[in-house]
């Protein structure tokens, strides 16, 4: 693949980490750092050539909490590829400068709850626009407001 593409993408997806199709190291080897890796599985994150690389784990763990959560909050009628979209793309925007600029794939773990309510308000969005949202009270709400709302509808752990 490096032989063909300047940035070769390499997502081997089988779990667990044993059974999977390629490592990430043996990725960045072979593809003298370039690759664009995620995988189902957690890799370690490794230094290439003095500079730190960082695997990505293309996991539904990002998508489908946000997904599920917009279409109950929206009282969905059925989830649309339109809301599938919005939540695939609400992933995208979710990536900040920092993490753009280590060349993530995906956002850092540690931000999926708030990845999740980013993605439920655009999922929220996108149903309204198909017309199959049935708390048409959101639809007045700016985004803002309507964020403010998922993040107040999210399940809390109490320590």
């Amino acid at each position: 693949m490096a032989a063909l593409n300047p940035r070769p993408i390499i997502f081997p997806l089988s779990n667990p980490v044993k059974l999977s199709e390629c490592t990430f190291q043996d990725a960045v080897t072979h593809t003298n750092g370039k690759v664009l890796f995620a995988s189902g599985s957690p890799f370690p994150e490794m230094e290439w050539k003095g500079k730190m690389l960082y695997p990505g784990q293309g996991n539904n763990m990002y998508i489908f909490p946000g997904l599920g959560l917009g279409a109950i909050l929206s009282r969905a009628t059925s989830v649309t590829d339109t809301m599938v979209e919005a939540s695939s793309m609400g992933l995208a925007e979710s990536l900040t400068a920092d993490e753009r600029s280590v060349d993530l794939l995906y956002p850092k773990i540690e931000r999926i709850r708030e990845i999740g309510a980013f993605i439920a308000k655009e999922v929220i969005r996108a149903a309204q626009k198909a017309g199959v949202d049935k708390s048409t009270h959101l639809r007045s709400m700016s985004d803002a407001e309507l964020l403010a709302f998922v993040n107040s509808k999210m399940w809390r752990p109490k320590l």
